[in-house]
């Protein structure tokens, strides 16, 4: 055990399998814990703690691998956690005196694309867009259809409506 903490394993396997990162209690008084599966294209050496213990460095293809494991898992934990720093930073880069957060934004906005992209932001904006569209075409056909039924003033109203916004 390195500073308090549990050995952190991979899971030994052939070359043509699957493995797994695993937590191991060496009192044995908790099972052992899987953190999670990872496909046979991840490599499954290079694991270990850093030296002070407080925490584990992964090889860079299990690291975006667990990443996109847990966007998918918790697509909402994830760009909520992101909304919500990339637009204080923007506010506070904005104050006087605040500009050196610019540098910060600039660095972190690459990883937070990718964090969007994992998290399935790009396909539920797409979603978001088509529905959008679909909304828009029935009030059309409402509009098209009050005139058809000669309720002129209330297709006006609608028309009138649509081009505020």
């Amino acid at each position: 055990m390195v500073a308090g903490r549990p050995p952190c394993g991979s899971g030994v396997s052939p070359a043509y399998a699957a493995s797994s990162i695993w937590i191991v209690d060496p009192s044995g008084h908790e099972p052992l814990q899987k953190l999670s599966a990872l496909p046979i294209t991840v490599h499954r050496r290079g694991i270990t703690w850093t030296p002070d213990g407080s925490g584990v460095h992964f090889p860079f293809d299990y690291a975006l691998e667990l990443a996109r494991k847990f966007c998918t898992a918790e697509p909402s934990t994830v760009l909520v956690g992101v909304e919500t720093t990339e637009r204080g930073w923007s506010r506070k880069a904005a104050t006087p005196g605040e500009e050196y957060i610019v540098t910060f934004l600039n660095d972190y906005r690459a990883s937070w694309a990718l964090l969007r992209h994992l998290a399935g932001y790009d396909a539920a904006l797409a979603s978001r867009e088509a529905e959008i569209q679909r909304l828009e075409r029935l009030v059309w056909d409402a509009l098209y259809a009050l005139q058809k039924a000669g309720l002129d003033s209330e297709a006006a109203r609608l028309r009138r409506a649509i081009n505020k916004h």
